[in-house]
């Protein structure tokens, strides 16, 4: 037979273009990628169980301090009351007025650099609750110790207490210093020059009497009034008997939900950057190489790719051979036996019923798909091993599959176990290849994945032409580029692609894919 044909024999590694995202992609990405996702899912959760029970139980305390409007007398005394603010300014005096600062350092025994300070003020929290007549101040503290806990919400509301009692101080303290600012004033009035007229004298001298007396009431005032605060506090925080964290039931449940987030987002940003085949055009767009058929799933019941899909196959790669001139094509996926999915097995029945002598060889040697397929039983005692012998006179017997009436095509089954299975494909098409060429008019070989393995590259060299396979949703663009960079490194030539796992069996244009 004549050798391989003069026409190119390269193939097409183009750029990736621009892939349309579908709804349809997406679920698929999704269902995809549930194993992935379930598995960070399960790890986040264990993280979780186990940091979570690591920790120290944590407690939380509580007082309630109400604001009120007006105050009462306090016994027989007068009361020095300070001025009425909105509720707010006092959780502002907690954080920003040194209250808190205060009441930490009381709690520690000495001061506080700002890194300490602002470690251990992330355990309090201050809310305000705004009524009608008055308002509550809330504050609450956490700990892993109780007692240190309702410590220092108790200290915290006595600092507060104390800050609003010397508000009310300071404003008698302002009044005074007002008075004596007012004084000094006026004698400084009095002892100036005599350009103040008799009339202007007398008034200022009994504006100063009148501001001596003020001052020595204002200064009698603050020596026996009672300095009330506006902000009391209900009752003092009790050392709590139940820890609020950690929370197992909480973090677990963030845990699951920033799992399955994490998990589906890394595989949403893998399939961005790098999108799976969703359909026809999209391995089209990835290969640059005509889609020669489509087949979708089949179930687990059947065991055979339509009829109608493998002659629609059968009729596109006959087109593109010599007449009169048997051709030898190479069937292979990309990673998994799965990507072919008896693709192979197909063609060979379509080209026995269509009359020609087909001889389908398991190269496969690592999954024994065609094989398997067939019903061939897994032995080790195959044609195999006949080129390995040195008695020429042992024949070569493959074993026949019957697709009909007078109809039937040759199978070379593959052995299981098979040691070095490159060498032994290279050394079984060295020897056996011409006179296939001679005997039959197409020879099919089921080829093992490209990707992973030199098996079909090792066939492929033999070969006038490659059926590249590809599953819908698991191929992606960057392995077909690299199973397509292997094969022209060979000058092996794809003559096509064939999707396996379709949506759908039917093509844009009509023609039914299997």
């Amino acid at each position: 037979m004549a050798e391989a044909t003069d026409r190119s024999r390269t193939v097409s590694t183009h750029g990736p273009g621009v892939a349309t995202v579908r709804v349809q992609d997406l679920v698929l990405v999704l269902v995809r990628g549930a194993p992935f996702a379930l598995l960070v899912t399960v790890m986040a959760v264990i993280a979780a169980v186990l940091i979570t029970r690591a920790q120290d139980p944590t407690y939380r305390a509580s007082v309630a301090m109400v604001v009120a409007a007006n105050a009462s007398a306090f016994g027989d005394f007068d009361v020095i009351v300070p001025a009425s603010v909105d509720a707010g300014v006092y959780r502002t005096a907690i954080y920003d007025g040194g209250v808190l600062r205060t009441a930490l350092e009381r709690i520690e025994g000495g001061e506080l650099g700002e890194r300490d300070f602002l470690r251990l003020s992330e355990a309090v929290r201050v809310r305000v609750e705004t009524q009608l007549m008055s308002s509550v101040v809330r504050i609450e503290a956490t700990d892993t110790s109780s007692e240190r806990a309702a410590r220092l919400v108790n200290t915290v509301a006595e600092e507060l207490v104390a800050w609003d009692r010397e508000r009310a101080r300071q404003g008698v303290s302002q009044g005074v210093a007002a008075l004596e600012r007012s004084i000094v004033a006026i004698e400084q009035d009095l002892a100036s020059d005599g350009s103040l007229s008799a009339e202007r004298r007398v008034a200022l001298n009994g504006l100063l009497a009148q501001r001596a007396a003020e001052l020595a009431q204002a200064r009698d005032a603050a020596a026996g009034t009672v300095a009330v605060a506006r902000i009391e506090l209900l009752a003092p925080a009790t050392p709590p008997e139940e820890a609020v964290g950690p929370r197992l039931v909480l973090n677990v449940a963030v845990a699951l939900l920033l799992g399955l987030v994490t998990g589906y987002g890394l595989l949403l940003v893998s399939w961005s950057t790098n999108p799976r085949v969703g359909n026809r055009d999209d391995l089209a767009l990835f290969s640059g190489l005509p889609v020669l058929a489509e087949f979708t799933h089949r179930g687990a019941d059947a065991s055979r790719l339509s009829d109608e899909g493998t002659s629609w196959l059968r009729t596109r790669l006959a087109a593109r051979w010599e007449a009169g001139r048997t051709q030898v094509l190479v069937v292979a996926g990309l990673r998994s036996a799965d990507d072919k999915d008896g693709i192979a097995v197909g063609l060979a029945e379509s080209f026995a019923r269509s009359g020609d002598s087909t001889l389908l060889v398991d190269a496969d040697l690592r999954s024994r798909t065609a094989s398997a397929r067939l019903g061939v039983a897994d032995t080790r005692a195959t044609p195999y091993d006949d080129v390995f012998v040195d008695d020429p006179t042992r024949a070569y017997l493959p074993v026949s599959i019957v697709v009909g009436r007078d109809l039937a095509f040759d199978l070379l089954p593959a052995p299981s176990g098979v040691p070095h299975p490159v060498d032994r494909l290279v050394r079984l098409f060295g020897e056996r290849r011409e006179v296939w060429l001679r005997d039959y008019d197409v020879v099919i070989v089921d080829a093992a994945p490209i990707l992973g393995h030199a098996d079909a590259l090792a066939v492929a060299a033999h070969a006038d032409g490659v059926v590249l396979c590809a599953r819908r949703g698991r191929a992606s663009r960057s392995e077909l580029a690299q199973a397509l960079s292997l094969l022209n490194e060979g000058r092996t030539s794809v003559v096509g692609t064939v999707l396996t796992y379709a949506a759908t069996a039917v093509g844009k244009d009509g023609g039914r894919r299997g």
